[in-house]
């Protein structure tokens, strides 16, 4: 399977850690906590990089690379981590429209939170017939109130929680803040979830927003490999 990493336009990542290609960098510290120093850190589809890129790293500028890993040892159904990880070589880019990325939050948060009247603008906005911000602030204002009501809820609320805060992170991107889509995947991720299962539906989801029919990068990645034998 590939993996995919995104470095600034200097070849960094945490803490300026510099990259070349071909060169291994490994973690020696035990453990395999995500989201620290104890792992790096990458993504198993170029579109989920891209998409992710604003609520992890948020990255100017980026450069998108193919990389081989040892073994992965966590993840959490955005991004995955290794212990050992190898720059192949660079790949384009993907392009994310503001659009698309309102289109991409409203779907996953479409999967779990039920509640009618969102559902009600979500389809709407969907099908383009009401895209206006004042629809969009009422639907994120009717989601937080589900999030208000189980702050102190038991685990069995706890989830339901989550759901409503990405249909309020998906209504506040439609509100003329794109970038709160991210914020509506990872609070659905942050439930109780299968995170294999929740990660093969946001790539579904954005490989089909993106009008992915073929893997562009793939194209490209075999393309280079003939160039090098």
């Amino acid at each position: 399977m590939k993996y995919y990493k995104l470095l600034s336009k200097e070849m960094t990542s945490y803490k300026d850690t510099k990259w070349e290609i071909g060169i291994p960098i490994k973690i020696e510290k035990t453990g395999n906590t995500m989201c620290s120093d104890e792992v790096l850190h990458c993504y198993n589809h170029p579109l989920l990089a891209v998409f992710l890129n604003p609520i992890h790293v948020n990255i100017k500028e980026p450069k998108l690379f193919e990389i081989e890993v040892d073994k992965i040892v966590n993840d959490d159904g955005l991004k995955f981590a290794s212990k050992s990880q190898t720059l192949i070589n660079e790949i384009p880019l993907p392009e994310i429209s503001s659009e698309q990325r309102i289109e991409i939050g409203i779907k996953i948060a479409k999967i779990v939170f039920k509640d009618e009247k969102w559902n009600e603008w979500a389809d709407k906005w969907l099908s383009g017939e009401d895209r206006s911000i004042t629809a969009a602030d009422t639907a994120a204002n009717a989601a937080a109130l589900y999030v208000n009501a189980a702050t102190n809820a038991t685990d069995v609320y706890a989830n339901a929680s989550a759901y409503a805060a990405a249909a309020n992170a998906a209504a506040a991107a439609a509100r003329s803040y794109a970038v709160y889509a991210d914020s509506a995947v990872y609070a659905y991720a942050s439930a109780n979830v299968d995170t294999n299962e929740f990660n093969k539906q946001l790539i579904d989801i954005v490989e089909s927003v993106c009008n992915i029919t073929e893997n562009p990068w793939q194209i490209k990645i075999s393309n280079y490999s003939k160039d090098l034998n």
